[in-house]
Order: structure tokens, then C-alpha cells, then sequence
């Protein structure tokens, strides 16, 4: 356990206050059954009555004062042991092992814990898979790399033993045109850019339009390129141990391991899975030591769209490593090849998803401090528009941002607390989950929390269980900003906004995003809590219940945040607002909201601000006028509508085509929608005419308001 998380005699520390909380594959924990939610409720309810000390809670240095938690006496050491003992009996019941898995499992605590605690109750799978995997491997690997064996096997499906190595036998069709091939000396470039005239000479019935297995079987029977031969995750685990094995050759200069796999906490491992093929991996050890990692490419489009790269004759798969390094790529193979190389060398990475854009994340080690991390690469957007690709690899509690990209980064919060804490959280919570009773099931998730507060799922359950007590709202969040928050841990990542096609070649610093030492507490409170706001305050909105009071609380919230420098984002800090103004029969307030957002969005220079300020102008106003009758509604935009054109033209022709401005075309669009709301043929007509209007102003678009051409949109994801 970390220094910091011990007390004078070196035990974990004491749970302090919430804060004033108060009154997939691989996926999503359910529910236990009844009769086991009743035997976890008993449990509980005895051991409760132990006089034992509270469980662990990471001390928060920011904590000027220890006050008595509503977690305290609830998640005591007795109910840990209970928990992890049935655990254990009911895995021992269930999962079909051999007689040395046991005996293997408990010379290694630390994981046997984590896979009791993985879910609730433990899948048989897990073990099975582990037991199949410390067979694979060998005893010697398997004491060594234990950790790394844990982390694959957190599988709800059985690990396939059995890696590829041929393909099924080709279709008759497919081998007749094969022949053909061969016959006239036709490659398979003349064949694809003529598909018509080839299948009517060779003979062979065109398959239909799409059936694209034929031409891919057509390229491997006619021997153009070989397909890729999935390997199974024991064979790939295999030879991952063997390269990590090998010493690095002599006078080599990279360096060598690059993750200490051996030693890593085993929540961080789960995305050394993801196999590669053997002549891959094969490739990608020679080229390391020649030439180093591969952290990009050549940005080209030719993969795709010059038939000569695309349908060439190779000793490589167009989709393989090898073929992305020759041909290039755009950022779906851009980010593969950086992702699968690393993985292939033991780096924990994983693909990420950001709006038009692929780009992906890496897992760091500093050997001089002892943490980890995360590194982006290629990132285009801030992590609050990422996502993974596909997932975390771990089993979560509900599916509350189950494919955030903000999950990674808590997770390497989390192990820094030590494997302790983070088992300590998931016990706790796999009790809340069972618990009837709402004050002890709030307690034991604010016990969970207290142990490891960077689980979004456990804040999920606590905003859930706040309802609509305005009061208890922003106690769960005053309670999470306090428990991942530490003295001047303020410091919110830069949001990275660039195209989706950008060449990450063209940059400073090609393909890599700056990494530091940093405390992830601020990105997590700034993610988590935009969506756990905006949601409890808008079921506080929904209750309608003394929201003149439920408004305060509110108005209140934003400015504790705001204090800290982690201010709301505009959806909650602006839009609802102004959806609290305008219950409350503030309609003139919420009005100047709405004008004050427009006035800002309209008077931004640079295009970042322009396009965050112009989205957060086409909320509030959606926000203020939904409420609004709709014929008032769409008065009061037609007006401000007005008054854009005249400040300034809002259309132009971009490639020939007439393009609205985007803060116009989305007050135009609510503009469009309170018109419809007024219903019947009225309604109708005048939404017809006023989307006729628009078209004419941009049908009279004159040739010199031309502006040159702007680069695609997307960039092949």
C-alpha cells in the first residue's frame, strides 16, 4: 500500500465524511438471485453488530476535519472475510478445475482475491479460463505472469484453445476462377477493376452484389496476398512470454521491457487479449529492434482508392501490420498499427473512438515514482468525447459509461491506491448491490467509495439512490469531488480539438499526446460529475417539487464548483439553468440567458471556441423556448434570427454548395420545430414557408461569396 494511505501505525486509515451526502461481454454485474441477496442481507445485518474497525477509505490529504461517516460500522473486516469465504466455496462448487488450481491460486492472494471479487457471484468461467491459462503457460510462467493470467481470463465465454491455421476449402466458384486466373495469367488487379468481364470469361455466374467473401476468397485462392490466421489468446499469451523472456540483443538501443507485465496490477493487463497473428508478431519483434515502435504512418488514402496498392500482389494481408506500414493509412489504420504494435510488446493498449476519428490509449509506468497512467495518442478531442473500442475489460457494476474513456483513466487512479483499496471498493459495492435496506445499501456504496473513489458505476448508484432531494444531490456530488480531489489536484487536461483528418506526421510532436504525473481526480470529478448533474438536477426539475428552493440548491452546486475551477460544462451550467428559470416563471431571465449565449457564440474568434460556444447557444435556447406556447416560441427566434442577418451575411458556397452558418442553422432548426409544434395545417404551412424562405436566400447566393474548398469530413474510421 502507498505511504499516503497509511496511518501512524501503517494500518489503512479510517473512512471520513461524504461531504454532506446524505438522505457487455464483460459488463454488467446483475443482480444476485433472490435467495443469495437474502443470505448477503442476513450477513450483513449480523455482522454489522461486530465491534470491528471500518474498512479502508483513501485518505483524502484535502480533509481538514474527520467527521462521523454514514459508512462507519457498516463494511467491517468480518464481512470482508464472509464475503470473500462464500466466494470462494461457491467458486469451489461451481467451476470445473483441476486438483493443482487451488492449491496455485493460493500462493497468489492478491489474485485469488481479485478473482472472487472480479463479480458477483465469481462465473465459473474466470476460473476455468485461469486454470486453462496456468496449464498453457507452464509453472514457471504462471507464478511469474499470474497477474497477466488473471487479467485474460475475466472472459464470460470460454478461452478458445485453438488458433487458425488454414482456411476452410474455397467455394467451387471460387476456385474456377482461380484457375482461370492462373491459366490466362490475369491478376487479381485486372480482375477487380473489370469484375464483369472477368467472371464472363473465366465462365463463373457473377456472385451476387453482396457477397464480398467471394472477391476476398478470390484474393487467397488465387495466391495475391494470404489471409490473416487468428491466433487463440493461450497462443498468443505464449509467445507474448517469450519475446518478454527474450533479452534485448546486444548493443540494442531500445529499450527493453517497455511494461513490467510481471509486476503490473492486473486490472490494467486486460487489454493484452486483444491477439495478433503469429507472422505479425513475428514481424513486429524484428522491426523494433531495427527501427523502434511504430507510433504512426503515412497518412494516405491510396489503401482504398488506388486499385493498384489496394489489389497488388503481397506477402501480406492489405489489413496486416506489415501492409498498413507500406501502404499508410488514415486514423482507423493509423491508430491499429500503433495499438497492435504495442500489444505485441507488451503495452497495454486500446483503440478510442472520438467523434468522425479513431485514435487510442496507452497504459504508462514511471519506474522513478511507481505509477501509472495513461498516454493518448492521436487524440483530436478531450476524453470527454472519447470512447473505447471496444471496451474496459473488466466486469462493471452497471452499464453508467461503460465505454467512457474516462473508465481507463480511473482505473489507473485506482490501482495507484493499491490492489487493496481497489478490492475493498468492488466487495463493498457487490454488497450495496445486494442490499434491500436504502440506508445501509447508501452506506456500504459510500464505504466503496471510501476504499476507491474513482468507480463510476458506484457514483451511478449513489446519484440514483439521491432520487429527487435536491439536498442529496449535491451531497453525492460535494462527496465525490472530496474523495478524488486532493490540494491543487485542480488541474483539468487540455482538450485537444482538431479535424478528423488531421496527419498527426505534420505536428510537433508526431502521433503522441503529452503525458505527465498528474492526479486524474480533476477529469474524473469534471466527466462523472457533468453526467451525474445534469441528470439528478433534471429529475429535480422533472418532481416539480419547491423548485424556487430546488433552484437555489441548484444555482448553489454550480457555484462550489465553479470555486473549485471545475466548472459544469455549458449543458448543465447554461441550458439548465435556464430550464430552472423557466419553471419557476423567470421567463425574462431565462430570455437574457438565452441572448447573452447567442451574443457570446457570435463573437468568438477562434473556430474551437466558436464551435463549443455556438453548441452551447443552440442549447440554452432549445432549453428556454421548449417550455414556451409555440407561437411565442417561434416569434422570439424569428427575431433573433433577424438580427444575425443583420449584423452580418450568415450563408456562403463552400465547393459549390450553399452553406449555413452553424450558430444560424441551429437557432433555423428550433426555429423549424416551435413552428410544427403549433400543429395542424397552420403549423405545416408555416414551417413550409419558412423552410421556402431559407432556401431562397441561399438559392440567391452570389458566385463571389465562394470560399475555397474545406478538406472531407471524417477520415476512414
Amino acid at each position: 500500500m502507498p505511504p499516503e494511505l497509511r496511518n501512524s501505525n501503517g494500518r489503512r486509515s479510517a473512512a471520513f465524511a461524504d461531504g454532506g451526502a446524505s438522505g457487455n461481454r464483460r459488463m454488467i454485474n446483475a443482480p444476485a438471485p433472490p435467495m443469495r441477496t437474502a443470505h448477503w442481507h442476513l450477513l450483513i445485518g449480523l455482522l454489522a453488530l461486530c465491534a470491528a474497525p471500518l474498512l479502508c477509505a483513501a485518505e483524502n490529504p484535502s480533509a481538514k476535519t474527520v467527521a462521523a461517516s454514514p459508512a462507519a460500522g457498516v463494511f467491517t473486516p468480518p464481512l470482508r472475510d464472509a464475503f470473500l469465504a462464500k466466494a470462494e466455496a461457491d467458486l469451489r462448487k461451481a467451476a470445473k478445475v483441476s486438483p493443482e488450481f487451488w492449491p496455485w491460486l493460493a500462493r497468489h492472494p492478491e489474485l485469488k482475491t481479485g478473482l472472487l471479487v472480479a463479480k458477483s457471484p465469481a462465473p465459473a468461467v474466470f476460473a476455468e479460463n485461469l486454470d486453462l491459462m496456468r496449464k498453457a503457460v507452464g509453472p514457471a510462467m504462471a507464478d511469474k505472469y499470474a497477474g497477466l493470467l488473471l487479467a485474460v481470463s475475466l472472459s464470460e465465454k470460454p478461452l478458445d484453445t485453438a488458433s487458425q491455421t488454414s482456411l476452410p476449402p474455397a467455394p467451387p466458384e471460387v476456385v474456377k476462377m482461380a484457375a482461370w486466373m492462373k491459366a490466362s495469367g490475369t491478376t487479381y488487379l485486372a480482375v477487380m477493376t473489370n469484375q464483369a468481364d472477368a467472371l464472363a470469361k473465366a465462365g463463373v455466374p457473377a456472385p451476387p452484389a453482396k457477397n464480398q467473401d467471394f472477391w476476398r476468397q478470390l484474393a487467397f485462392a488465387s495466391g495475391t496476398y494470404p489471409p490473416i490466421l487468428r491466433q487463440s489468446v493461450p497462443d498468443f499469451i505464449k509467445g507474448l512470454l517469450r519475446r518478454l523472456e527474450t533479452p534485448a540483443p546486444k548493443d540494442a538501443k531500445q529499450p527493453w521491457p517497455l511494461f513490467p507485465v510481471d509486476k503490473a496490477p492486473y486490472p490494467l493487463l486486460t487489454w493484452l487479449s486483444r491477439t495478433t497473428a503469429v507472422r505479425e508478431c513475428d514481424w513486429m519483434w524484428d522491426y523494433y529492434w531495427k527501427s523502434g515502435m511504430i507510433n504512426y504512418g503515412r497518412y494516405s488514402w491510396d489503401y482504398d482508392r488506388k486499385p493498384e496498392v489496394k489489389y497488388k500482389a503481397s506477402e501480406w494481408h492489405p489489413s496486416s501490420l506489415p501492409r498498413i506500414k507500406e501502404d499508410g493509412g488514415v486514423c482507423g489504420r493509423l491508430s491499429s498499427i500503433a495499438e497492435g504494435c504495442r500489444v505485441i510488446m507488451g503495452v497495454p493498449a486500446n483503440g478510442i473512438g472520438q467523434p468522425g476519428h479513431r485514435a487510442l490509449l496507452v497504459y504508462t509506468y514511471n519506474a522513478k515514482t511507481g505509477r501509472y497512467g495513461c498516454q493518448g495518442m492521436q487524440w483530436i478531442a478531450g476524453v470527454e468525447k472519447s470512447r473505447l473500442l471496444p471496451e474496459l475489460g473488466l466486469p462493471l457494476l452497471n452499464n453508467f459509461m461503460q465505454r467512457g474513456a474516462i473508465q481507463a483513466f480511473a482505473l489507473a487512479s485506482a490501482v495507484n491506491l493499491g490492489l487493496d483499496h481497489y478490492h475493498d471498493g468492488l466487495i463493498a459495492a457487490h454488497l450495496a448491490m445486494a442490499e434491500t435496506n436504502p440506508a445501509r445499501k447508501k452506506a456500504l456504496f459510500m464505504a466503496s467509495a471510501q476504499c476507491n473513489p474513482y468507480q463510476p458505476a458506484v457514483w451511478k448508484e449513489l446519484a440514483d439512490l439521491a432520487g429527487a432531494a435536491p439536498q442529496a444531490c449535491a451531497g453525492v456530488l460535494k462527496a465525490m469531488d472530496t474523495l478524488v480531489l486532493n490540494p491543487g489536484s485542480a488541474e483539468l487536461s487540455e482538450a485537444t480539438d482538431l479535424p478528423a483528418n488531421t496527419d498527426f506526421s505534420k505536428l510537433p510532436e508526431p502521433a503522441v499526446q503529452k503525458t505527465g504525473e498528474k492526479n486524474y481526480g480533476a477529469d474524473f470529478a469534471r466527466v462523472i460529475g457533468d453526467a451525474l448533474a445534469g441528470e439528478m438536477f433534471s429529475n429535480v426539475l422533472a418532481a416539480k417539487r419547491d423548485l424556487p428552493a430546488a433552484g437555489e440548491t441548484f444555482q448553489a452546486e454550480l457555484n462550489r464548483r465553479a470555486a473549485l475551477k471545475i466548472p459544469y460544462g455549458p449543458e448543465v451550467s447554461l441550458a439548465l439553468p435556464a430550464k430552472f428559470d423557466m419553471a419557476t416563471g423567470k421567463t425574462d431571465e431565462a430570455c437574457r440567458r438565452a441572448e447573452a449565449a447567442i451574443k457570446d457564440a457570435d463573437t468568438q474568434k477562434s473556430k474551437k471556441a466558436k464551435t463549443a460556444a455556438d453548441a452551447t447557444a443552440v442549447a440554452v435556447v432549445q432549453a428556454v423556448t421548449g417550455p414556451m406556447p409555440p407561437k411565442d416560441a417561434a416569434a422570439w427566434i424569428k427575431d433573433h434570427l433577424a438580427k444575425l442577418e443583420a449584423s452580418r451575411p450568415r450563408f456562403t458556397v463552400t465547393d459549390g454548395k450553399p452553406v449555413v452558418e452553424t450558430l444560424y442553422a441551429g437557432l433555423h432548426g428550433i426555429y423549424m420545430q416551435s413552428l410544427k409544434r403549433q400543429g395542424g395545417k397552420i403549423g405545416q404551412a408555416d414551417a413550409k414557408e419558412a423552410a421556402k424562405v431559407l432556401a431562397d436566400k441561399l438559392a440567391a447566393l452570389p458566385v463571389e461569396t465562394q470560399q475555397p474548398a474545406t478538406p472531407p469530413k471524417g477520415s476512414g474510421t
